[in-house]
């Protein structure tokens, strides 16, 4: 799959701070202990499997924050202008009036976006959480 490169970095970076979040060096070395490599090579997988799942919260969760950020900001412009006489605005070939498709995009865009994960504890994490935090601490609590 071709994902932009400015996404691309922005998952490089997101991933590396959950990993830094979730895995500090300090931690890792306390995880190894005296493991044979059969031990740390399953610790690893078990890390990549926790880091990854939590960068995908983590991600579906910015989503979440831009397109509900977005129909809010849509639905106060729209008020905003009606409470000034104007009933409808054009951003281009978009008409904005009332909550009307347009006002409303970015609530479709995120529930739809819900809907497309099978996990229901997944979805509940992602629509539950308010920071990035909240998801972070939720993934340190996943036993090994």
């Amino acid at each position: 799959m071709n994902i932009p490169l400015f996404l691309r970095r922005r998952q490089i970076s997101l991933r590396k701070y959950v990993n830094d979040k979730l895995f500090p060096d300090s931690e890792l070395k306390l995880l190894f202990g005296k493991k044979n490599k059969q031990e740390i090579k399953d610790i690893v997988k078990k890390v990549n499997d926790i880091v990854n799942e939590c960068t995908f919260a983590c991600t579906v969760f910015s989503f979440k924050q831009t397109f509900l950020e977005g129909s809010k900001a849509a639905k106060d412009s729209v008020d905003t202008f009606k409470n000034l006489g104007i009933l409808k605005i054009s951003i281009g070939r978009k008409e904005y009036f009332e909550r009307n498709e347009n006002v409303l995009e970015g609530d479709r865009l995120y529930d739809f976006l819900l809907r497309s994960i099978e996990s229901q504890e997944l979805r509940s994490i992602i629509s539950n959480s308010s920071y990035f935090s909240e998801i972070i601490e939720r993934y340190k609590n996943v036993p090994f």
